[in-house]
């Protein structure tokens, strides 16, 4: 897909773009680990975990 001639296009217009349509209507919100983490201990009194298989 990527790979694609237009396959950042379609990137953008599948994935980037109801993304940001989401993020506008406040229903996700973008993010790094960090700041996940420390807003999980924050709001909801809780310790983020790391997946290490």
């Amino acid at each position: 897909m990527l790979t694609a001639s237009n396959g950042l296009a379609m990137i953008e217009s599948t994935v980037l773009v109801p993304l940001a349509a989401l993020r506008d209507q406040g229903k996700v919100v973008s993010t790094d680990y960090t700041t996940l983490a420390a807003t999980w201990r924050t709001a909801y009194g809780a310790v983020p975990t790391i997946y290490r298989p």
